[in-house]
């Protein structure tokens, strides 16, 4: 099986998120300050989340979307 995740409807690079390619997504926040990829979401993240899933033989299933809604973004703290 191979997995695409979707962010309102737009496939999620998974050069710049591999978990994008994967059954479980995580969703990667970037500090400015420091390149370190650090788990979090931010504003921008918000939106509908959904997974494409095909087999061997090039069916494929989406799922049903989820919304994200941030109501605070993650702070940072060094």
């Amino acid at each position: 099986l191979t997995f695409e995740w979707q962010r309102n409807n737009v496939p999620i690079d998974s050069m710049a998120n591999p978990s994008a390619a994967t059954n479980t997504f995580t969703i990667l926040a970037r500090d400015p300050m420091n390149p370190v990829v650090q788990p979090g979401v931010q504003w921008a993240d918000a939106g509908s989340y959904r997974v494409r899933v095909t087999n061997a033989t090039g069916i494929n299933v989406f799922s049903k979307p989820v919304k994200v809604k941030v109501a605070s973004a993650a702070v940072l703290l060094s």
